[in-house]
């Protein structure tokens, strides 16, 4: 995943391609980078875009310190062009608006930076690279 955003941005938002791996649904959702969540979240309205079926619930602890129960389903991401994908349990938060949280359930699997760049205009422009270490699990 490589993403050119403008700077400076305090929070960094990728699309990201999500898939019902049961029937091949997919969508594309804006999604946070979120380095304090453990998981991955995706909402309600995302949920039944997908036609996903959660398979648990979980407690989970809300930004605020609250305690939230959360469903849990799976879900297939694609982190890139390349067709790099996994099958993941992903959180659901009970919103319509479809911004998901990419968490450290993802991040940790790969190596990731934002660095500054600066163009030839004057403009200013933060990359987002993340790259998936060498996994014998990935789809």
């Amino acid at each position: 995943m490589n993403v050119l955003l403008p700077a400076p941005c305090t929070q960094i938002h990728v699309p990201l391609v999500l898939e019902n791996p049961s029937t091949g649904t997919k969508c594309i959702v804006d999604a946070k980078v979120d380095t304090g969540s453990f998981a991955t979240v995706i909402a309600t309205a995302t949920l039944k875009k997908l036609g996903l079926s959660p398979f648990t619930e979980d407690w989970v602890e809300l930004a605020n310190g609250e305690p939230a129960l959360s469903q849990v389903c799976m879900c297939r991401v694609h982190l890139s062009e390349d067709q790099e994908m996994l099958d993941l349990p992903v959180y659901v938060m009970n919103s319509d608006n479809e911004q998901a949280l990419i968490g450290m359930d993802i991040l940790s699997l790969g190596d990731f930076s934002s660095t500054h760049v600066g163009r030839d205009d004057g403009s200013q422009w933060l990359r987002f690279e993340f790259y998936l270490k060498e996994q014998d699990w990935l789809v």
